[in-house]
């Protein structure tokens, strides 16, 4: 066999045969791959390679997988990375279609480019984001387990088990919030128990066995943890109930029957049946009975048979009627209908597409394309989560996938799209949401119930350069290791109320060509003192107050900060304004000087006088420990404020020519001290300018100017307003334009300090 000819897809065992890892791809000939999964694995590592295009996307089993990709071509569909680890070995290209869900991306200092030609990119995609399975418990029940259900108040949880002699095939759990524990049990001799459901708002259960009598209502009392036989009906094997939504009905589907049945059902006490026929001989797979949620349909799922194996029936609370049927040829394993819709999703035993969906109207099904997943693996439960955006299944084993599996419906294009799984490593055979829609359970061949919740991870990315190709908005907090750079091309990073951007010790991340919106609080943050925040071409755009405690920023080129908002500096590390940068704060916007040790007072750091600090209609404000700048420029564009502290203040220099902080003010604008100090400390007269007569420097009442070296207005001038104090060092005094509006008081610094 000519191996340049081959799709590679080699799983390399131990000699004990456990799997050891997944390789796709060849690097002599092009191929197309399916959605490729993979395991998470104690050695050896997973590979993406050569000139494999996967076109269907990845999928990562769960947070302890890691693939290495090392390939050619881009990478499109869903990104599933279930808080698993993708690791570059070259540079990566997401293409559209494309979604994404929470995880970890090493880039090894490679780069990742995201698709283009998109109004905007979800990030991760909007259902990923809580939706990484999270097993909470394991518990070995000794039988398979058929049917499983969650109690209407998520307390409890019941299972139908497989029939074995002195085995107890009923069993009930008490879940506390973390674990379940088995409270009550019922033997049923040697007969299964197909399907087990509780009533929709009380301790009721309906049980449907393999033989004896067959079905049997129960009430379960709490704290006595007892369970009480109300009603039955010896009806031949049943394999399905199912109780309408107001709970006052339950339905039956038996095995090898020619009738559906319909019970009226008071306190547990069955009524008389209501009845339709199938038209022959048929039987109801496990579990296969599903009430639409207004409660006037009941779709049915059929094994195969000469009549369809879909069967939908209306039900008017005294007849049930047959409206529609659907035949598809393979045995029809589930139904069931997505909650407060006209969608019907069925799983089916054989076919190439084992999971479908229909549109269903007065006895007309349309299948719905966009639903087809290329599921081939066999579907035995389905269960839509109370919002109905959610679709959990339970298939058959899958060496490369999951047994238990989550989709989330796009209702855009009317879509199916994997979320997360959990792999047993043997067949699910029946799926239950809570109520709550907080929890999920399972039951498989393995003689095994699972619980699990859900995580919520953030974005891991370490040494790794991002790409824009359009607007992305995050909907996960994104951790960064190492050196990452975030290049928006010019779009915008939209921050949602609840994500942030967090730089981990020792880490540095590059913002540069972006606008990031919707920042607030603290989500973007430096974890340690050792981590830094550069950025480059950004425009900052605050939608509340903003804290920074801890690390270091750098500035270059063009930045712009906004917002009717305060950005509280009070981190203890030092942040520069590169050479030739300008950082401009535009109006309304206030930066707060205010560090945690109440003492710092030089923590803005220009590199040199080519960096530029522009107040543009912004506010300056210092805590006690005050703020000096030097060695770099001030511009007033507009009309702006200094809120200095009353000891400290804001100081313009050190008494070094070499340290000067220039400052300009430009014709029309008003630099305004508010409150507290400023101290002069320019030695060059050309280090304060006033560009016109309309340029002012306006002293408040209360506020203080102390001049330790000599200020030359120019064309501009000082307005005092209210009891203004001048305090100058003996020899240095102010030179120009002074109006005052009130009383301006003189005297000079004592010692020259």
């Amino acid at each position: 066999m000519n191996g340049s000819k081959v799709v590679f897809f080699m799983f390399f065992f131990m000699c004990t045969g456990t799997l050891q890892a997944t390789v796709i791809g060849s690097n002599s000939a092009v191929s197309r791959q399916a959605r490729a999964f993979f395991k998470r694995l104690s050695s050896a590592k997973n590979m993406m390679q050569g000139f494999s295009v996967f076109k269907k996307g990845i999928v990562l089993e769960n947070p302890d997988t890691e693939v290495s990709f090392d390939a050619f071509f881009p990478i499109s569909g869903d990104v599933v990375l279930n808080g698993g680890t993708l690791s570059l070995l070259g540079d990566l290209e997401f293409k559209n279609p494309f979604r994404i869900g929470v995880g970890s991306i090493f880039g090894n200092s490679f780069s990742l480019e995201m698709p283009r030609n998109a109004s905007y990119l979800d990030f991760p995609s909007l259902y990923y984001v809580k939706l990484i399975v999270n097993l909470m418990s394991e518990v070995n029940v000794g039988q398979k387990v058929y049917s499983v259900d969650w109690s209407y108040d998520d307390q409890y949880l019941a299972l139908g088990l497989r029939g074995s002699n002195g085995t107890s095939e009923l069993r009930i759990y008490e879940f506390n919030g973390e674990t379940i524990s088995e409270v009550a049990s019922q033997d049923f001799g040697n007969a299964s128990l197909n399907s087990v459901r509780w009533h929709p708002s009380s301790y009721y259960i309906a049980t449907a066995a393999s033989s004896g009598t067959e079905l049997k209502t129960w009430l379960f009392t709490s704290g006595a943890n007892t369970l009480q036989e109300i009603d039955s009906a010896n009806i031949g094997a049943t394999n399905a109930v199912a109780w309408s939504p107001d709970g006052n009905y339950l339905a039956v589907g038996r095995s090898r029957s020619t009738s559906l049945r319909v019970y009226p059902v008071t306190n547990g006490s069955l009524g008389t049946v209501i009845t339709a026929t199938f038209g022959s001989s048929v039987t109801v797979s496990n579990n296969a009975l599903d009430w639409h949620s207004d409660g006037d349909r009941l779709a049915v799922g059929l094994q195969w048979s000469s009549q369809a194996e879909v069967q939908v029936f209306t039900f008017n609370g005294s007849t049930l009627t047959l409206e529609g049927g659907l035949q598809v040829t393979p045995h029809v394993l589930a139904v069931s209908w997505k909650t407060n819709s006209s969608l019907l999703t069925i799983g089916m035993s054989g076919g190439y597409d084992r999971l479908k969906m229909y549109k269903y109207s007065e006895g007309s099904f349309s299948e719905v394309a966009g639903a087809n997943i290329g599921m081939l693996t066999t579907v035995y439960g389905l269960d839509w989560d109370p919002s109905g955006v959610y679709l959990g299944i339970a298939k058959g084993y899958a060496s490369q996938g999951y047994e238990s599996e989550i989709y989330y419906f796009d209702s855009e294009d009317d879509s199916l799209h994997l979320v997360s799984g959990y792999s047993s490593d043997a067949t699910s055979r029946d799926i239950s949401w809570a109520r709550s829609g907080l929890y999920l359970a399972t039951g498989d061949d393995a003689r095994k119930c699972y619980l699990y919740d859900f995580a919520e991870r953030p974005f891991v990315f370490k040494d790794l350069k991002i790409y824009f190709g359009s607007e992305v908005r995050s909907h996960a907090s994104i951790h960064f290791q190492g050196d990452c750079v975030i290049n928006g091309n010019g779009n915008v990073l939209q921050l949602s109320p609840t994500t942030s951007l967090v730089v981990e010790p020792d880490a540095t991340l590059c913002l540069e060509d972006i606008t990031i919106k919707g920042i607030t609080g603290a989500n973007i943050q430096c974890m340690s003192d050792t981590s830094a925040i550069h950025m480059r071409d950004v425009n900052w755009v605050q939608d509340g107050d903003f804290t920074f405690t801890l690390g270091s920023m750098h500035f270059s080129n063009d930045i712009v900060m906004s917002g009717n908002a305060q950005f509280a500096y009070q981190s203890l590390q030092t942040s520069t304004l590169a050479s030739k940068s300008i950082v401009t704060l535009s109006p309304r916007f206030t930066f707060s000087y205010d560090p945690l040790d109440g003492v710092s007072s030089s923590l803005i750091s220009f590199e040199d006088d080519s960096a530029l600090l522009e107040l543009d209609g912004a506010t300056i404000h210092t805590g006690p420990s005050g703020l000096q700048l030097s060695g770099g420029k001030v511009q007033v564009s507009r009309d702006s404020f200094f809120e200095a502290d009353d000891i400290n203040g804001i100081t313009l220099g050190n008494s070094d020519a070499s340290f000067d902080c220039l400052c300009d003010i430009l014709s029309g604008a008003v630099l305004q001290l508010s409150s507290g100090v400023l101290n002069y400390k320019n030695v060059q007269s050309s280090s304060w300018n006033m560009i016109s007569e309309r340029a002012w420097l306006q002293m408040m009442d209360g506020t203080f100017l102390r001049l330790y070296e000599n200020m030359d207005l120019g064309l501009g001038m000082l307005q005092s307003r209210g009891t203004v104090v001048l305090s100058r060092i003996f020899g240095k005094d102010i030179t120009g334009t002074v109006v005052t509006s009130g009383r301006l008081m003189k005297e000079y610094i004592a010692g020259g300090s």
